[in-house]
């Protein structure tokens, strides 16, 4: 009778742990679960976080290029503007224009023949 009570008694404590055994496997894979959304949630928040770095950047960008397409703008007309007073200049004064020509073109020379 004592071995009957003993296996009645291991049977309930085996009874018992598989119990614990199934609640534990439970909350582990829900663990496992919730870790698995979290770390979806940290994949997503990245890739949020990486969209806005690269649409801030190309912002930056197409200001840096909207600035240099209106400096080279600004230099074009500035450009035209110095071609156009020079024009006018070398037309009212054209004798003092070729005199001024000629006095480069020979100070060049020196300098170009006494290098070479």
């Amino acid at each position: 009778m004592g071995s009957r009570v003993q296996i009645s008694n291991l049977h309930e404590g085996i009874i018992a742990m598989t119990k614990v055994i199934h609640t534990n496997t439970r909350e582990l894979g829900s663990a496992v679960d919730q870790l698995g959304n979290e770390a979806h949630e940290a994949a997503e928040c990245l890739k949020n976080v990486g969209g806005a770095a690269v649409r801030q950047a190309e912002a930056g960008f197409d200001a840096v290029r909207e600035k240099a397409a209106g400096y080279l703008d600004q230099g074009r007309e500035k450009a035209c503007e110095v071609r156009r007073t020079l024009d006018e200049r070398i037309r009212s004064q054209p004798v003092k224009s070729l005199l001024i020509a000629v006095g480069i073109g020979a100070a060049l020379g020196v300098f170009l023949t006494r290098r070479c």
